[in-house]
């Protein structure tokens, strides 16, 4: 299959990604999104439209009528109700459905109407870019990070066509059960991830391996908007955000040992499309909104109201799609929050704020977890995975309870304090022998913002403290105190405590704000800077210090490319597409292990390999009655854990150095594969049943892998010599053969036969 096809599959991604996240939501809302800014339309069509999709999907499974043709109609109907309902009734200006029924001349009115309507747009076009003009500059830096973030994170999956992870194959399965009406398959699990794939796949028509494959590296622009969003509300220069943005996406940091390790995993599974890592974007939204709300000035409505708070609307869904989309998230965003009402404390308190405020948390959790809390009720189980959640939380599983199981990181000495443990753990882990610079700079931040309130406090005049003071205070304070908690989730297991979220997920969010400190002081004086009347200069050094971080980061510590723990081969996923392609459904039967079955959507075009292998050893096998069979064999049967580190343009990033790739090996150290034998198809396997669930991804039966393509092989040598003309080879290399058989499907061939 050619690369245009995989671009092509990309373009789909990203249209139906356009469309099911904004597009929708902005056509179906757009009466209250109307006179709305950019950045409140953003944060309610990240929000929203995600417990939405959750609650009604999950809703018609609980009701047993999940039906595609069902959530289409919903979809599309109330799309189109509301686009054509304003117009019949003549509700919008100059282009009514009824008045072209009532013109004879039908045609020349119709182009009247597009007319009207296209000149309409042309004009709120003008009015965006004549509102936004002060702008344009910030605004171009950003949309060109977003491209450079969606480059390097697209890159891996446009390069090697296969999924990067284990969880993937999962999570593509779990969405096809979707697509059979089932939902929880594997037990009750936050869906949040699987009904938006479930929606791209079913409204669009976007194959699911494709969403899966692509949409993390499109995602990641949700992600860096709202660390955006966020940074915006702290800062007050509107520039600095994008210093921060620049950093994070090309500065790796000189992390060095077990914090590499963790900083690179974190940052690959950004290019992972997995549940935690697609709601990492709400884990800035909740605390942003927060933040927001006890800035605002005024009451905030009634309790049983709080709703029409917009801020308070925009929290409660986004804390309820957190709960829909992983649990990870909700933990994290708690905690960011907590620190952000530490810091506000006085208005938390205040009673006319807090009872709305909880009430609005209060509902937007129940919005996304009562899909699933019925589920629990009515008597499905628990997925697996959060179990072994659960045990993170207590020290007995997550990455850095293996790393100290396995003594790879000595603890600090018992006879060493709290605060000892801490920076060594924390910030000499993490920051290497620039531990103690990173110390005091974050400690530097609050003497300086304590110089700065006694500077606006105490002036010559003796003018009461403006509000302006303190939102300056603790927007820094907050950047400042939520490095330290970040630091510190990080550092708490090693340091005896619970390792509340697994270190090596969080580590993209802990760069980020850690990556925010540095900027406070150079905030300060743009915000002078531009105070003092010298915006469009401040605006131009804005290109010039993106230019120079970059640059800086090219030189001394460019980010390196992320890497893929691959199952199969790439030319299997080509393969796969083709015949995808190229053959009717129904044709044809694809007889291979589990990695191929993410690809094939119908289930009556797949076979396990293990199944073929038990029943070839049967006196009869007519099972198969497609016109086309196609045997998948790896010649070079990979093994667990199969690394695959990235090269790719200079500008984009950097391979990793040796080191660092021998570094990371030791966690998986089986890069290397097996070769088919005579001696492994002789080998009977027994337990076909446990090993058809476990011998995919389980590390003791993966050998079962080498048995199984040997097998295929030595038999299909003897069966090509009885049916020479019914076989043929459709693809091969030194490590993969397709082969294909040709049968009449109403006279299938006895696909025992030998010699």
């Amino acid at each position: 299959m050619s690369d245009m096809y995989w671009y092509l599959e990309y373009g789909k991604v990203l249209a139906a990604y356009a469309a099911l996240l904004y597009l929708w939501p902005s056509v179906l809302f757009r009466d209250y999104l109307r006179g709305k800014g950019l950045t409140f339309r953003f944060l309610f069509c990240v929000t929203v439209p995600v417990v939405l999709y959750n609650g009604v999907i999950l809703g018609l499974g609980l009701l047993h009528i999940l039906n595609v043709w069902l959530v289409r109609c919903l979809f599309y109907g109330a799309f189109l109700l509301s686009v054509g309902l304003p117009l019949f009734r003549g509700e919008e200006k100059g282009y009514a459905l009824k008045n072209l029924a009532a013109n004879p001349k039908y045609r020349r009115s119709l182009k009247m109407q597009l007319a009207c309507l296209l000149e309409d747009i042309l004009e709120k076009g003008k009015r965006f870019f004549r509102n936004y003009r002060n702008h344009r500059v910030e605004y171009l830096i950003l949309i060109v990070l977003l491209l450079f973030g969606v480059a390097f994170f697209s890159y891996p999956a446009l390069q090697t066509h296969t999924y990067g992870n284990y969880d993937a194959y999962t999570h593509t399965e779990w969405t096809f059960s979707l697509r059979q009406g089932e939902i929880f398959p594997g037990g009750v699990y936050p869906q949040g991830l699987h009904c938006f794939l479930y929606g791209m796949s079913t409204l669009f028509g976007v194959r699911v391996y494709s969403c899966v494959l692509f949409l993390a590296g499109i995602h990641i622009t949700a992600f860096l908007l709202a660390l955006y969003c966020l940074l915006k509300e702290l800062f007050l220069c509107r520039s600095t955000p994008l210093f921060v943005l620049t950093l994070f996406l090309t500065f790796d940091g000189c992390i060095v040992g077990q914090a590499h390790i963790a900083a690179l995993l974190s940052m690959t599974r950004l290019a992972w499309t997995l549940p935690q890592e697609f709601g990492w974007y709400l884990v800035f939204l909740c605390p942003l909104l927060l933040i927001r709300f006890f800035r605002e000035s005024g009451r905030a409505g009634e309790a049983g109201r709080w709703y029409r708070n917009e801020t308070l609307l925009l929290l409660a869904a986004a804390v309820g799609a957190t709960l829909a989309v992983h649990f990870y998230v909700t933990m994290v965003a708690f905690v960011l929050c907590l620190t952000a009402v530490l810091l506000y404390g006085k208005r938390f308190l205040f009673r006319k704020k807090l009872l709305p405020l909880l009430y609005a948390v209060w509902d937007g959790a129940i919005a996304g977890a009562l899909p699933m809390l019925i589920a629990f009720i009515s008597g499905r189980t628990m997925e697996g995975s959060l179990g072994w959640g659960i045990r993170t939380y207590q020290g007995t599983a997550g990455a850095a309870a293996e790393m100290i199981t396995k003594n790879e990181v000595s603890l600090a000495p018992e006879s060493s304090g709290f605060l000892a443990k801490f920076y060594a753990k924390g910030f000499e882990e993490i920051f290497g022998g620039s531990g103690s610079t990173a110390l005091v700079i974050v400690l530097l931040v609050p003497a300086f913002i304590g110089f700065l309130w006694i500077y606006h406090a105490y002036p010559r005049r003796r003018k009461p403290r403006s509000s302006l003071t303190w939102d300056l205070c603790a927007g820094y304070l907050y950047i400042a105190a939520a490095s330290i908690v970040m630091i510190f989730l990080y550092a708490a297991p090693f340091m005896g405590l619970p390792e509340f979220v697994s270190v090596d997920r969080i580590f993209a969010i802990l760069r980020a704000l850690c990556y925010a400190v540095p900027w406070v002081a150079v905030d300060f004086f743009l915000f002078r800077a531009v105070s003092g009347g010298y915006e469009k200069a401040v605006r131009r050094a804005a290109v010039l210090i993106c230019a120079g971080v970059y640059c800086f980061s090219y030189a001394v510590d460019f980010h390196e490319y992320v890497f893929w723990v691959v199952k199969r081969y790439e030319a299997a996923a080509d393969v796969t597409a083709e015949i995808v392609e190229r053959y009717e459904p129904g044709s044809y039967i694809v007889i291979s292990m589990n990695d191929e079955r993410s690809q094939l959507e119908d289930p009556e075009s797949r076979s396990h390999l293990l199944d073929f292998a038990q029943a070839i050893d049967e006196a009869d096998y007519y099972a198969l009655p497609a016109e086309y069979l196609f045997l998948f064999v790896e010649k070079s049967p990979l093994k667990q854990g199969c690394t695959q580190y990235f090269t790719g343009p200079r500008w984009l990033g950097r391979t990793s150095s040796e080191c660092k790739q021998l570094e990371w090996q030791r966690w998986y150290p089986d890069v290397i594969s097996w070769r088919i034998s005579e001696e492994a198809a002789k080998h009977v396997i027994t337990r076909y049943e446990e090993f058809k669930q476990t011998y995919y991804s389980s590390y003791f039966n993966r050998w079962i892998r080498s048995a199984l393509c040997s097998k295929a092989y030595y038999w299909y040598q003897d069966f090509s010599k009885a049916y020479p003309t019914e076989t043929n080879i459709y693809y091969e290399d030194e490590d993969f053969v397709c082969y294909v058989i040709h049968q009449n499907p109403e006279a299938p061939l006895n696909l025992t036969m030998r010699g």
